[in-house]
């Protein structure tokens, strides 16, 4: 697989560098954001069972959209960065 720039030429090896830099720092910024909605969730999540309050399905719904959005956002940044790396 070779990188190529917006007018199709190959990247050269600092633009590719260059490249991974930032999808490596997106990559980071999203897993951060991900374990915040992850960290929030656990929070009020044990907060309400120790209070005996149940968490409606709408609710985990949407923090599983979030969740799953992110994850997938994840995988394929992760696949990017590595192609670029790697290849």
């Amino acid at each position: 697989m070779t990188c190529e720039s917006a007018n199709g030429k190959p990247l050269s090896s600092r633009e590719r560098i260059l490249n991974s830099e930032e999808n490596v720092c997106d990559l980071h910024r999203l897993a951060i954001a991900t374990d915040e909605v992850w960290e929030s969730f656990s929070r009020d999540f044990g907060a309400a069972k120790k209070h005996g309050i149940e968490i409606c399905a709408e609710q985990l719904s949407e923090l599983m959209d979030v969740l799953g959005a992110n994850i997938a956002s994840l995988r394929i940044m992760s696949r990017d960065v590595r192609s670029a790396l790697f290849s």
